[in-house]
Parts: C-alpha cells; structure tokens; sequence
C-alpha cells in the first residue's frame, strides 16, 4: 500500500531542506563558511 503520510513528510522535509539551502546561499560567504564548516571555522580562530 502506498503510504501517503510517509511520503508528505518527506516531501516536507526535501521543502525544509530547500528552504535552509537557499537561505544559507543568501547569506555572505564568510557566515556562509561557518555555517557549512564549524570544525573549519573553529580552527582558523
């Protein structure tokens, strides 16, 4: 059987996912690098 409930949650999670994308690819590329590399980040500091 096809199980809708399963199959909206993920659409709504790739949609979340999406959303945080296009979010991060909006910030600047310095914030952008934190965000993505926290372990990078911690050791330029």
């Amino acid at each position: 059987m096809f199980n809708l409930r399963h199959y909206m949650q993920r659409l709504e999670a790739h949609r979340t996912r999406e959303r945080t994308r296009l979010m991060i690819e909006r910030l600047p590329e310095h914030l952008r690098n934190d965000i993505g590399n926290p372990h990078l980040d911690r050791a330029r500091r």
